[in-house]
């Protein structure tokens, strides 16, 4: 079981599963994948509303990986 509520989290989840729960050698797609996202956002920041169900609506909150995924891309 993994609790994603960020990109950081996901990201190690998925090196933990991978490195040290099957014993393969970090791919490098991974590591590429964590300086991407670790990178700070170049973009001026902005309040959006995302939703993500409508009867009721729901939309993304903070503290959420779609949370941290939208903040991320600014």
């Amino acid at each position: 079981m993994t609790v994603a509520e960020s990109v950081d989290q996901a990201l190690g989840s998925m090196r933990r599963l991978l490195v040290d729960v099957l014993g393969a050698e970090e791919p490098g797609w991974l590591h590429a994948a964590a300086d991407q996202w670790g990178r700070p956002v170049e973009l001026p920041p902005a309040r959006v509303v995302v939703p993500i169900w409508r009867d009721p609506w729901m939309v993304v909150g903070s503290g959420t990986f779609s949370g941290d995924l939208v903040s991320r891309l600014g």
